[in-house]
């Protein structure tokens, strides 16, 4: 049951990312897609060489070449 919430909770933060803030201007957008089969077992998106989940990262600012950025997920 605890594993079925963590799937739900990943869905549905993964839909809100696309929404965009209007009182804060980020330079870095990112998105995250999930490919289906969806699991109900987190170890099936962290196993190396899978593609099941992606991130999308976009550089919005067009007065910069380059950005270091960090992505970090927490559950």
């Amino acid at each position: 049951m605890k594993r079925l919430f963590t799937l739900i909770w990943i869905i549905i933060i993964s839909l809100g990312v696309q929404q965009k803030l209007a009182a804060q201007s980020f330079p870095v957008q990112a998105t995250l897609q999930l490919t289906p089969p969806y699991s109900l077992y987190l170890a099936d998106y962290t196993t190396p060489g899978s593609n099941r989940i992606m991130a999308n990262v976009l550089l919005k600012d067009l007065t910069r070449n380059d950005l270091q950025t960090r992505l970090r997920l927490t559950i």
